[in-house]
């Protein structure tokens, strides 16, 4: 069972696992990206233009009325052209073996956003992570095991406002191996829900698959499909998809297995399930130390 693409595994009492991911957009979703800021950039201009000119009509009356309808229409509209407007992703992650029915770890994560036009607009900001994690194994049978995990995540975005975050996560895995290969599966559902701003509290629900193969030389292949259901993220944020197809590479330090070194790359999909013209692609690459 290769442990470091199947999260339900925990690792040895003692061990340590490190991560590190990094990913980029392709040239297809920042030409999108941009096309959505020129849009946003004259949606914006005439909703200015609107708000002006229903302040010299007279209120409630079919006129007002209508503006005050396509004011709606176009504040809506310049929301979502703001959205998936993710450049760059970067992730460390450590955990710990507590035990052999435990583990603790800690994950960074830090991504840029970048809001860019063909003139006047060029906005970039950054969102910052924070999260703590405690794994538990709750039971075991064979090559099967469920486990459940517990976060607390901080995310500092670019205004400087801070959201703390709690997630209760539900792991299951199961391997198989034959004389030429093993094959792993995992699935996991995810509940989370924040813990200040009381009158927005956003919430969510999660599900995932990841699927692979494992050849004896190290070789991989790996699926990985993850859900979201959202509540007062947006109305794009609402329901998501995020696909990943990759290729690892797993080399052995010791002759039990339990250090090794696995790099990856793979390709990305990430979209909306409410309008998918909302999307980015891209490439991310991974490394996992196993010591």
């Amino acid at each position: 069972m290769n442990k470091a693409h199947s999260s339900a595994w925990l690792i040895d009492e003692g061990s340590y696992r490190y991560r590190a991911t990094i990913g980029t957009i392709d040239k297809k979703s920042k030409i999108t990206k941009k096309i959505r800021a020129d849009i946003y950039l004259k949606t914006q201009r005439k909703l200015e233009y609107l708000k002006e000119h229903i302040k010299l009509v007279k209120k409630f009356s079919a006129l007002y009325n209508k503006i005050f309808r396509e004011i709606q229409f176009l504040e809506r509209i310049t929301k979502e052209l703001t959205t998936y407007q993710d450049e760059l992703i970067k992730i460390i992650a450590i955990e710990y073996g507590v035990n052999q029915e435990q583990n603790f770890g800690i994950e960074l994560l830090y991504k840029q956003n970048r809001f860019q036009g063909s003139k006047d607009i060029n906005y970039s900001s950054s969102d910052k992570e924070i999260s703590l994690f405690y794994k538990i194994k709750l039971l075991q049978w064979g090559n099967r095991i469920i486990t459940v995990q517990p976060k607390i995540q901080m995310t500092t975005s670019a205004n400087g406002q801070s959201q703390f975050f709690y997630e209760l996560l539900l792991l299951t895995g199961i391997s198989r191996h034959s004389s030429i290969a093993s094959i792993f599966a995992e699935s996991s559902f995810g509940v989370g829900k924040e813990l200040n701003n009381l009158y927005t509290r956003r919430s969510y629900y999660s599900f995932s698959t990841t699927e692979g193969v494992e050849f004896k030389n190290g070789l991989m292949f790996v699926s990985f499909i993850k859900y979201y259901i959202r509540k007062n993220y947006g109305n794009i944020y609402d329901k998501t998809v995020y696909n990943q197809l990759s290729i690892a590479k797993k080399i052995n330090f010791s002759t039990s297995k339990n250090k090794n070194i696995t790099t990856q790359i793979g390709y990305f999909w990430d979209k909306s399930l409410i309008n998918q013209n909302y999307q980015i692609s891209g490439l991310i690459f991974s490394l996992w130390i196993n010591v």
